[in-house]
């Protein structure tokens, strides 16, 4: 993958964070069609590169990327259907515990 699809992908991840939190407003972009794996790269590869990248009068760039779970969490809500009312069927769950896709307003 090209740093320019990485990138895209990254800001994308980090754009739904960014909303959750209150400090977007705007919908972030959908991630719908990307791949866990290509979503996971991308964040591997702008890490990379601001890790590799030259240092401007002793400062360097720093590019916000998603934690693999919050990657993970993301591909969950783009790729399995939201459960509308109960009950929830988990998407993966073990003892004590589960995964769902809740459908919400807004």
């Amino acid at each position: 993958m090209d740093l320019n699809r990485a990138i895209e992908i990254n800001d994308a991840c980090c754009a739904h964070a960014m909303w959750e939190i209150g400090l977007r407003e705007e919908v972030p972009p959908s991630l719908e069609g990307y791949s866990l794996r290509e979503m996971l790269d991308a964040a591997e590869i702008v890490n990379e590169n601001d890790k590799n990248a030259p240092s401007e009068n002793g400062m360097r760039k720093v590019t916000s990327t998603c934690a693999d779970r919050m990657i993970a969490g993301l591909y969950v809500l783009y790729n399995w259907p939201a459960n509308n009312e109960p009950p929830f069927y988990p998407v993966a769950r073990r003892p004590g515990a589960g995964v769902v896709v809740v459908a919400t307003k807004g």
